[in-house]
């Protein structure tokens, strides 16, 4: 018995084994880009979820506001130096 014709040579790369077309890469690429832009700048929240039709869609902070702020130890007044003062 003789073997068949040779098929076609498959597509050499991960789009052809994934069978992704290039608007799938620019989606992909689009959403990874937007999930990095919203890590990076974490004060920026997207609100449109969690209260759509209640104030701003996007709420954003300062760098420097203190998102986390309940924590068990009290704030310990120093002076200039850096030394403790009070009790």
């Amino acid at each position: 018995m003789r073997p068949g014709p040779p098929g076609s040579v498959p597509r050499v790369g991960a789009r052809a084994f994934l069978d992704l077309e290039r608007v799938d890469v620019v989606w992909l690429l689009a959403l990874v880009v937007t999930a990095f832009v919203l890590r990076v700048a974490s004060p920026v929240f997207p609100d449109v979820l969690s209260h759509p039709l209640g104030g701003a869609p996007i709420t954003a902070y300062g760098l420097s506001y203190p998102y986390n702020n309940d924590s068990c130890v009290d704030d310990v007044p120093v002076d200039g130096h850096g030394r403790i003062t009070g009790p």
